[in-house]
């Protein structure tokens, strides 16, 4: 074996050799929550962990406050993230520690962000460089210590996960509003004069389409051109839910008509922050419109039926 290929091996071993002794080495007495947003982001944007003061099983009125910093802690406080090659970098920075006083930070919320990436205007909290500047899998493990009100210290170590991908070659994704949806639906049906910009056998095969795909997830979705025409001039005194409607539809009917292969698209929300395909956010609206979140999906179908 050559000694090139050799010492790689090595150095390989002693990175995981490392992430398996600071694991094996926290003690995690109580945990905070850290949620990764979003989980999947394209090549060179950025991710934001959201540090929570609350704790997991444990009465929050014993929380005087977290400490996410490198000057108060051993060296292995801080971040340390194992990149998709393998290697890894420790993270600390003396000057900006992160700390939740008392449970509530100065934004009065129980929770702070830190983003890294080329674009995070906090970025430099960490002292390093882009984080997502490499595809694949990224392991942070963020580490420090909560503080209690009885004086007793815990220290606590979270692993957490996200991955990064390139955006491809796919074509630029082009919403049709529900203007555009409705006025069409109108001049094929003969109430409005002038051109329709698609025919009505093509119109109808759209609501098809949709219908067939979604119908199951979605019963109030029309099964010809007069009922797209009936949701896009319903009246919100009638139908509360009209105007989420018409977003959604038109999203899916733009889906069904104009399909292709498509890059992913990055909208910031009610929810979060989420990086899909067309199709992907057809499921995530379809999905959360199941579950109430009604002006959730109106933003993120607006957004995606006005680019």
């Amino acid at each position: 074996m050559k000694k090139k290929a050799l010492s790689c091996i090595l150095v390989l071993s002693l990175i995981l050799s490392l992430g398996t002794i600071l694991s094996a080495s926290a003690v995690n007495d109580y945990e905070i929550l850290i949620e990764v947003i979003p989980e999947t982001i394209l090549q060179g944007e950025f991710v934001t962990f959201r540090i929570h003061a609350d704790l997991i099983g444990v009465d929050d009125s014993l929380l005087d406050y977290v400490s996410v910093r490198g000057y108060t802690a051993p060296n292995t406080a801080g971040m340390y993230v194992i990149y998709p090659d393998g290697t890894s970098t420790h993270y600390r920075n003396d000057l900006s520690p992160i700390i939740i006083q008392n449970g509530v930070p100065s934004e009065a919320m129980d929770y702070v962000d830190v983003t890294f990436g080329t674009t995070a205007p906090d970025k430099d909290d960490w002292d390093g460089p882009s984080l997502t500047e490499q595809l694949g899998l990224y392991i942070p493990d963020f580490s420090g210590f909560i503080y209690l009100t009885t004086g007793s210290v815990h220290w606590f170590d979270i692993y957490k996960e996200f991955t990064v991908t390139e955006d491809g070659n796919g074509e630029e994704w082009e919403g049709y509003t529900p203007g555009w949806w409705g006025t069409t639906a109108s001049k094929l049906l003969g109430y409005q004069n002038g051109k329709p910009k698609i025919s009505f056998a093509e119109y109808q095969a759209a609501v098809t389409c949709v219908y067939n795909t979604w119908s199951a997830d979605l019963p109030w979705l029309p099964t010809d051109v007069q009922g797209a025409y009936d949701i896009y001039y319903a009246s919100p005194s009638v139908d509360p839910l009209a105007k989420v409607k018409m977003h959604l539809l038109s999203h899916l009917l733009s889906l069904c008509q104009f399909p292709g292969d498509y890059s992913s698209i990055t909208i910031t929300g009610p929810l979060g922050t989420f990086t899909y395909t067309p199709a992907e956010w057809a499921a995530f609206l379809v999905m959360h419109y199941n579950m109430g979140h009604y002006d959730a999906v109106l933003h993120y179908a607006d957004f995606l039926n006005n680019m």
